[in-house]
Parts: structure tokens; sequence; C-alpha cells
């Protein structure tokens, strides 16, 4: 069987495809975007895909405007359209998703979110409740988080049902002596019984190397539900990740994988994900997205390609060239080229085009009230784990120098809320003496022995 597409279902699912790039992140917001609220994160920040401006526009902005070019009438029409809310503290108050109805010139509500929090006196979610309203469905569901030393360790759900919640679901986490997660169960609150978990394994440096999922299958057996594994570069940046499921004999059927690589000053440089056509022949994948940066962390390109069974070669699909333009900073605009069916072929005009409006309130910085930072052993003599937690998502660097300001030490740290994000340094080759260690607006005194 031939699995090329042709270019006009390629287009269509590859638009679908790009534009669930952006929309991921705010139909699951509690996951990825914000704060780390389930209780079963199938990702650890650790193997998260690395943050580029395109994710700024998408967690910073009050929202985005979808249109696609009418080449008939020379104009833009509206297509789609997405308004985020935040509060003081960068969480999610609403989230709305709206597309234009041609017939009735108007715009309908594809679906509506509404948080709620409470929190305590660390300024940690103890409660949240979302309502969804959408075309297909309405009901709220409530999440109450439980905290052992600053970590998220208990989380239970609740689905709401005539005024009253009914609890669903119980989630357990578990941590090692480093404050690494390495377990979460699911417990089913009616029947008192686990349904499934997921662990996490990790190498000397701290990187999760592997995730491995089970499951309670109809007769109430266990089984791997899935599994993963990462490797990395030696500066601890994601190389690859594999994931799939496990057979008997304890091999990854590997369906999909991901590789990354980077520019020299650390930015993203190219992602790509792999979809296998046979599970168990990981040098056979039949399709592929590639992502291309700019160097500084900008999606420009990304092309995909199916592989021709009957022609034994690899067909270039439709691909999407983006441009980025800024106006008067508020809003900043990616203007969509989809590409020929035999190569990059650009169209002299863009058929799509996204238009963010900028949010006051972002992710990307965080007050000093909002970060707290313990660094143990201290004194410490030839490691020193330094341990993070914040209230939002956050990137920021963490640096070791000496009282003159001098950088010993540094180390880029993708910060999710609830997890312990504990991070080793080396300090060998060091003099003793006083030190500082920096993250964001916080400030540690080090005394090296």
């Amino acid at each position: 069987m031939d699995l090329h597409l042709n270019q006009t279902n390629m287009k269509t699912v590859f638009l679908r495809y790009w534009c669930a790039l952006l929309l991921l992140g705010t139909v699951i917001p509690s996951m990825g975007q914000n704060n780390l609220r389930y209780g079963t994160s199938a990702i650890p920040a650790v193997v998260r895909s690395p943050y580029t401006y395109y994710d700024v526009l998408r967690v910073s902005s009050k929202g985005w405007l979808q249109q696609t070019f009418n080449t008939t009438a020379s104009a833009w029409e509206d297509y789609e359209k997405t308004k985020n809310l935040k509060n003081a503290d960068g969480d999610f108050t609403e989230i709305d998703t709206k597309y234009w109805v041609d017939g009735s010139s108007s715009w309908e509500t594809e679906y509506q979110t509404n948080y709620q929090y409470q929190k305590d006196a660390n300024n940690k979610v103890i409660e949240m409740i979302f309502d969804v309203q959408s075309a297909f469905d309405t009901y709220t569901v409530r999440y109450i988080y439980t905290y052992d030393q600053n970590r998220l360790s208990e989380v239970e759900v609740a689905f709401k049902s005539g005024g009253t919640f009914f609890p669903s679901t119980h989630s357990f986490i578990k941590y090692n002596n480093l404050g690494q997660r390495v377990k979460d169960s699911l417990v089913d609150v009616n029947t008192a019984e686990a349904v499934s978990s997921r662990e996490y394994e990790y190498d000397n440096n701290g990187n999760c190397i592997k995730e491995l999922g089970w499951g309670k299958m109809v007769d109430n057996s266990w089984d791997t539900t899935m599994v993963a594994q990462q490797e990395y570069f030696a500066g601890g940046k994601l190389k690859r990740r594999i994931y799939g499921f496990q057979n008997a004999q304890g091999d990854i059927m590997e369906n999909f994988y991901d590789e990354y690589t980077y520019t020299n000053t650390g930015n993203v440089d190219v992602y790509t994900t792999f979809i296998k056509q046979n599970a168990t022949s990981p040098a056979n994948p039949f399709m592929y997205y590639k992502h291309y940066y700019n160097g500084q962390n900008k999606l420009q390109t990304i092309v995909s390609k199916t592989f021709s069974l009957a022609m034994n070669r690899w067909n270039n699909d439709d691909s999407i060239l983006l441009n980025y333009v800024t106006a008067g900073g508020a809003y900043d605009t990616s203007y969509i080229h989809t590409g020929a069916n035999n190569g990059i072929d650009w169209s002299a005009n863009p058929t799509d085009r996204l238009v963010f409006e900028k949010n006051a309130t972002g992710i990307k910085q965080v007050a000093s009230s909002k970060l707290n930072m313990n660094a143990y052993p201290n004194p410490a003599a030839t490691e020193l784990f330094v341990e993070i937690s914040t209230v939002v998502d956050v990137e920021t660097t963490l640096t070791l120098t000496d009282l003159t300001g001098k950088v010993l030490r540094t180390t880029e740290v993708d910060l999710l809320t609830g997890q312990a994000n504990t991070i080793k340094m080396d300090l060998s080759g060091i003099p003793q003496g006083l030190y500082l260690l920096h993250a964001g607006n916080q400030t540690v005194k080090l005394v090296k022995e």
C-alpha cells in the first residue's frame, strides 16, 4: 500500500497538526503550560520539548486570531480565535476558543473553560475547580492538591453532579532521597484499587532516562501500557526520546521517537518527530515532521514527508514556512506559507496567519516572591544540590559567582510547578571561600570548603 497522501489531504492534516502545536497548551493548560496540576504527568519537566519563541507567543498572549486568505476577495477572513486570561500569579482564569460561521456571520463558542483557585500561605494551589462548556458537553471538575516538604504528593480528582462533587481518582506521587519524582500511582476511589502507575528512572546527572507505564487490564492483570527512553547530550540537553509500547520480551515497540539538535550557543536547531511504519523496526519510519529554527529559538519551517512503499522513496508533502512581524510590541503576527507537493516551493503570498495579542502577565518572568531556592549541603565540598520551587512554569538560569561577580558555573533550568526541581552542581576545582548562587531574583550565599 502506498502511504503517500495527496496534496489536498496532506495540507488539511498538516495545518491541523501545526495548529495543534499551539492549541495543546491551552486545551490542557494544567499539564504543560502553567502549573503541574495533574497527579500523573506523562512527561516530567526534564524531557519536555525545547522552549521556543513560538511557545512564548502562545503562553504569554491574551489570545490569537487565526485567519485564512481568500484569493478571490484578496482579503483575510477570520477562521478561529482563542482568548487566554490570567491572574497576577500567571494562573489561567479563562480560556475560550471560538470559530467563525460564514452562514450566520458570527462567532460560535467551541469551548470555554473557567478556573478557580484556592492557595495556601506559601501561594501553592491546594484546590482548583474548572468549568468546561463546549458545543458537545458541559462539566465541572475539582482537583485537590496535597504537598509534603514543598513537593506535590497527592491529587484528588472529583466530578460535579447535582451540586455535589464525587471523587473519582486519587493520585500518589513518590520521590527518592534526591527529590526526584520516581513513581505516580492512580487509584480508583470507588473501588480503592490501583488502576495505573508511571515509574521514572534517572542517570547520575539527574536526567530522566526512562519512563515505564503500567495499567490494569480487563482480567485484572497488570501490563505495560507505555515505555519511553531518553538520551541526552553531554550538557544535559535532550537528544532523543523514544516512546511506544513494550513487548513480552521487554523490547520497546518504537512507534514514535523524537530527535533534537542544538546550535553551539545552546538554542534549539532542529526538532524531528518520526512516526513508525513498523514498530519493531526502528530504521523504518513512514512519516516525519521536521521543525527548523533560526538559531534564536524561533520556529521557522515545518517539513513533512511520507514514505511510499510502492516507490521505495520519501515523498515531500506540504511544508509550512513561518514569518514573524511585531507591531508596536503588542502584537506578533506569524504568516504561514504552504509549500508545493514536490519540494519547498513557497507561494508568493501566505495562506494563513496567526495574530497574537501579548499579555502583560507572562510566565517567563517570575518575581522573587514566587521562587524559592534551597542549596545543600552548605558548606559544600565537591558537589551541591539546589532545590528550586515556583508557583508558575518558568525557564531560569542557575548561576554560581564569586563576590566580584565572575561566573563560575551556569545551568539552564526548566522549572515546573508542583514538581521537585533538584539540580546537581559540580564544585570540583573551585577554591575554598564564599560564593553567591543566583536563580531569578533569588540569591543564596554558599560556603565552599
